[in-house]
């Protein structure tokens, strides 16, 4: 029995649809590993862009810190020189219109304060020589940093706290006054406002999401900017952090760096930048929640994922309409 002859131009048209999609498969792979490289290579970029964002603005906080404690400590051991210098600890109003005046002239100052070493203040800017002013060694928000700058004999940051007589929080500083022969003679005392303050850290330019805070050793935020919806002060300074979150802090191997943390009473997972700052005793933090993260990086791959929802569209289409055609021209 003779055996039916194929013709060559059969063979090569019965071949045709499975190189096509032989094709059509590796075209596919190379397309999708390109895809799958482009969004890790597009996460890594923006996971850096985050970072360098981030640990930038956080050296800008630590900077503006430094400088401004600083500044505050050049300007109050003058000033309290000054007082000392003429009588204001044994008659405090003959400091009045000094103090005052410096009250006037530095509007990023909430009150100026000169007191013993033993801590009793006995002169306070806006407050009348009638009016009982109280012992810094004796207030909880202060006492710690009052101690510690007779001590270690430089400026130190107090507790933020609620000054009813100005109706605003405040973060206390406080700054050893010496003599001559380097004894402390008085401390002087000032509160700079957290809210509308004039302070670098308070007056800060930040990207959309991005929160800086200072954290005390004691647990208690130093200060918070932006303040967080919905909450006030009293939310943020009125108490100490979670303590989840002191555990997070106090984790931390390196004294400067970028990690994640969970923040409870923020209901998050968090990215964040940064630095202990040792001479002042505070953690300084720029965060942002990562799920901005993740939706910057959506953004970022909707070209590459648009495209790919595009070549699978066309090729399928490219390739039914081969196949139907070679359909036909074999009937």
């Amino acid at each position: 029995m003779m055996e039916p002859i194929v013709h060559s131009g059969t063979r090569a048209r019965a071949g045709y649809p499975q190189a096509l999609r032989r094709l059509f498969i590796i075209f596919t792979l190379l397309l999708v590993g390109a895809y799958v490289a482009t969004l890790l290579h597009t996460w890594q970029e923006t996971f850096r862009d985050s970072r360098a964002s981030l640990t930038h603005i956080n050296s800008m906080l630590v900077q503006g810190l430094r400088s401004t404690m600083k500044s505050h400590e050049m300007v109050l051991i003058g000033l309290g020189g000054e007082l000392v210098a003429q009588g204001a600890l044994q008659e405090p109003e003959k400091g009045r219109t000094l103090i005052e005046r410096m009250k006037a002239i530095d509007s990023g100052i909430a009150e100026f304060g000169l007191a013993r070493p033993d801590g009793q203040l006995v002169l306070a800017s806006d407050v009348t020589n009638s009016a009982p002013l109280p012992n810094l060694a004796h207030m909880p928000e202060i006492r710690e940093s009052f101690l510690l700058s007779i001590v270690k004999k430089r400026i130190q940051i107090g507790r933020p706290h609620f000054m009813k007589n100005l109706d605003q929080w405040v973060s206390p500083v406080v700054v050893p006054i010496h003599d001559s022969t380097g004894k402390i003679v008085a401390v002087m005392a000032a509160g700079y406002p957290i809210e509308n303050g004039a302070t670098a850290w308070s007056n800060m330019t930040l990207p959309p999401y991005v929160t800086t805070v200072l954290l005390r050793k004691d647990g208690y935020l130093q200060h918070l900017y932006p303040m967080f919806p919905q909450k006030t002060p009293d939310d943020a300074y009125g108490g100490p952090a979670a303590a989840e979150t002191l555990r997070q802090v106090m984790a931390l191997t390196s004294a400067s760096g970028f990690t994640s943390m969970y923040l409870p009473r923020l209901h998050g997972d968090f990215y964040l930048a940064y630095e202990l700052i040792e001479e002042h005793g505070l953690f300084a933090a720029t965060f942002t929640p990562r799920n901005v993260l993740l939706a910057y990086w959506l953004e970022r791959i909707i070209s590459p994922t648009a495209l790919l929802f595009v070549y699978f569209l066309g090729s399928l289409w490219a390739y039914r309409r081969s196949a139907l055609q070679q359909q036909k021209s074999r009937k």
